[in-house]
């Protein structure tokens, strides 16, 4: 019979070094997967953002406009005159809406739209904008602060 040293003590109950790799391999996977299976269910369709993106397209020509000194239609695109002798022009360039200063320059404004135009007066100006979820206008009132100053003798 063989005896066993008195130091030598076997444990048969932990984990061996594979069994720890495949374990952590299966945690990470999980870990990787988790996050993207809540994008994936909660996801909402792009139709609120297109939305929120022509809202904001809104308010940032409104703020031009008020600023400007003169408006007007040429080609199919609207040219605001502002105080410090800039030109801006906003024209539908593809299905986009792009912005150029003194007519250079290319800054993308909104994306996938279908249509821009413009109707203007001498005091307001209108936004329209169809894109797939429908026509979207705007209204805004040329402020024009230097045309309305008064002149002293």
């Amino acid at each position: 019979m063989e005896e066993q040293s008195q130091f030598v003590v076997k444990h048969e109950g932990g984990f061996t070094l594979l069994e720890m790799i495949i374990s952590l391999t299966i945690f990470l996977i999980l870990a990787v997967l988790t996050p993207l299976m809540f994008s994936a269910i909660f996801s909402t369709s792009g139709q609120p953002l297109h939305h929120q993106e022509i809202s904001l397209f809104f308010e940032q020509a409104d703020k031009e406009l008020q600023g400007s000194i003169s408006a007007e239609k040429r080609w199919d695109r609207l040219y605001l005159i502002q105080p410090d002798g800039n030109e801006i022009s906003y024209e539908k360039y593809g299905d986009r809406i792009v912005r150029k200063v003194n007519g250079a320059g290319f800054e993308i404004i909104l994306q996938d739209i279908q249509s821009f135009r413009t109707e203007h007066d001498q005091h307001s100006v209108e936004l329209i904008v169809q894109a797939h979820e429908g026509i979207f206008t705007h209204k805004a009132i040329l402020i024009q602060p230097y045309l309305n100053q008064w002149k002293t003798p």
